[in-house]
């Protein structure tokens, strides 16, 4: 990154005169000179992380100004996250956590509903991932919460895959299981802590230390239930999706995910 800047100084002078003139003696400005000193270069040195200079490139006596170029370098690489992500995805287990709730099908994604669009857009990434990778493995879970519970629990989250299954088929056949659930409309709510709960109840089935872990988090909604926590109320029966009792938990749960090196990645759809 370089950049010019020019400064404009008007009665204003570079004074090159030795310490003692300088903290003695009052400089009369008609007395000053301007004068380009050679290899006039400042060097800041930031270590491994890079360098910043500032060095004067051109005097204009005349017209009193100075141009002066700054320059900064960053000695840091830059990774390669299209090769870093290339790599995880050859050797890899992969869960599929689809929010099952009622608004997933109640609600469209252009001119189908928001479950379906979702559902295409895993088959796809299904196909490309074993298309690409060497040692893939995937899971599916559903989740929603019944609207007959009180609080949230791991039963607001099913495994549709029994384990992980390592070809395109049997995956596809998991997710042809969640778009053929038609008891959606007795599960509104959405507890998202209970999901990925499950997944990676899924994902621990792995013994394989080295594999990465990954689970894929789509939905089309904020979490309103949380783990032995129901939603609040505001007297009339709304359930506020914004209490802390519910956004708390389900936001421990994803640092505690991380901490276990399992990466979640969240796809959200259609949110307002």
């Amino acid at each position: 990154m370089k950049k010019i800047l020019r400064f404009s100084f008007v009665l204003l002078f570079i004074v090159l005169l030795s310490s003692t003139v300088f903290a003695g003696t009052q400089v009369s400005k008609n007395n000053a000179t301007m004068k380009l000193v050679e290899d006039n270069v400042c060097d800041i040195s930031f270590g491994k992380y890079g360098t910043f200079e500032k060095k004067m490139t051109n005097i204009d006596v005349n017209n009193k100004t100075i141009d002066i170029s700054l320059t900064a370098k960053n000695n840091a690489t830059a990774p390669n996250s299209t090769t870093h992500t290339e790599t995880a995805l050859k050797n890899a287990d992969i869960v599929f956590l689809i929010d099952n709730s009622n608004s997933m099908t109640a609600n469209k994604a252009g001119e189908i509903t928001r479950k379906q669009a979702v559902l295409n857009a895993t088959n796809d990434l299904i196909d490309k991932l074993f298309e690409k990778g060497d040692n893939i493995k995937i899971g599916v879970v559903k989740y929603a919460t019944s609207k007959t519970a009180t609080v949230g629990s791991e039963n607001d989250a099913t495994i549709v895959t029994p384990s992980f299954v390592s070809t395109a088929d049997t995956a596809k056949a998991a997710i042809k299981k969640v778009q053929d659930d038609t008891n959606v409309k007795d599960y509104p709510t959405t507890d998202i802590e209970a999901g990925l709960t499950v997944a990676n109840k899924l994902l621990n089935t792995e013994t394989d230390s080295n594999i990465n872990k990954i689970i894929v988090l789509l939905t089309d909604g904020i979490p309103n239930y949380a783990l032995n926590v129901g939603p609040v109320t505001n007297g009339q029966g709304f359930e506020s999706c914004y209490d802390e009792k519910v956004f708390n938990p389900t936001k421990n749960k994803l640092f505690e995910l991380k901490n276990a090196g399992v990466n979640v990645m969240s796809v959200l759809i259609n949110m307002t």
